[in-house]
């Protein structure tokens, strides 16, 4: 086993590893033993990423969380508003003959209803907002 060579302890592991088992299992194991590493640290990663926004917010640096992470806090909505309002700006920009009413339409077809979602009021100015409604799946009567 690479690495192995110059501690006498990981050599006897690796041997005790291979003894009744096919390269399959070898392998399989290997695969899990580094999967483990890369979550750890992924993990390790991640936490020290939160301490340096931690370290930012007690310094001042950034106002709010919502200035660092705007899914946090209800903002993903906030996130969710600029998307539909960039799409709306760009249906918009494609056609000078295309109203924003059209616009609006288009991109709450291709936006929310996926997402079984329709529009119930947006604003698109300074303090972009977006609300919306489930969509019935059948129609009342």
């Amino acid at each position: 086993m690479p690495g192995t060579v110059g501690d006498p302890k990981k050599a006897e592991e690796a041997f005790e590893m291979m003894l009744g088992r096919t390269p399959a299992e070898m392998r399989a194991e290997i695969a899990a033993r580094k999967q483990t590493e890369i979550l750890r640290a992924a993990e390790e990663a991640r936490k020290k990423a939160e301490a340096t926004r931690r370290a930012e917010i007690a310094e001042g640096l950034a106002e709010t969380q919502k200035d660092l992470d705007p899914r946090k806090m209800g903002g993903k909505r906030r996130v969710t508003a600029k998307r539909f309002c960039g799409c709306v700006k760009k249906v918009k920009a494609q056609k000078k003959k295309r109203s924003e009413g059209s616009a609006i339409a288009i991109c709450t077809s291709s936006l929310l209803w996926p997402h079984g979602k329709t529009l119930h009021s947006v604003t698109c100015r300074r303090n972009k907002s977006l609300k919306t409604q489930k969509r019935r799946a059948t129609r009342k009567k």
